[in-house]
């Protein structure tokens, strides 16, 4: 009796498989080709997009403000004040800073108020020119908040070099440099200046 079953269920799939393929195939196509007449659809529109402008983000203290505080010679003890006015130029996509130092710099009265223009970049901001106080400068304050300086050549004869690196934020600039004097010996300091 199973075999019987089992044969009349084999033989029903075989018609089934054998005898419907082309019957399915021809109605599915015609079904397809009247739901094309009936139906026809057109291609979906990409949104108009405007491309956007290329930015470069300012450092996070790459803002109109002035810092003040004190430079503190360690070695020999002399100090005075330090201001750094900044201004941050966007149509020019440039930095002004304009340091303007009291006391005693480099054995001498304080220089007058001096002006650096840094062009910003996606990396950040550099200088590389010269300086009546400080001779041949480079300079580079970096996207992630840290700063280098160098100064050679420097005016005067006492001092041969000076460099320098730190850190600043929107509300502080904190910096420690070293100088070398012609007569071979060396010193430190540091400058701390806050947001006014």
């Amino acid at each position: 009796m199973r075999r019987a079953i089992f044969a009349t269920l084999l033989v029903t799939l075989v018609a089934a498989c054998s005898s419907s393929p082309s019957t399915t195939a021809a109605t599915s196509a015609a079904a397809a080709t009247s739901a094309a007449t009936a139906a026809p659809t057109t291609a979906p529109t990409a949104a108009p997009s405007t491309p956007r402008p290329a930015t470069t983000a300012p450092l996070p203290a790459f803002e109109d403000a002035t810092f003040t505080g004190p430079w503190t010679n360690t070695t020999f003890g002399s100090t005075g004040t330090a201001t750094m006015a900044v201004k941050y130029d966007r149509t020019a996509n440039t930095l002004g800073l304009t340091i303007t130092l009291t006391g005693n710099v480099f054995g001498a009265p304080a220089p007058r108020p001096e002006t650096f223009n840094l062009p910003v970049t996606a990396a950040g901001a550099t200088f590389s020119g010269k300086s009546p106080t400080f001779g041949d400068v480079t300079a580079a304050l970096k996207i992630d908040g840290t700063m280098t300086f160098k100064a050679e050549n420097i005016p005067g004869g006492r001092v041969k070099t000076m460099d320098g690196a730190g850190t600043w934020t929107t509300s502080a600039i904190n910096l420690t440099y070293n100088v070398a004097l012609s007569d071979g010996s060396t010193a430190k300091g540091t400058v701390a200046l806050k947001r006014t």
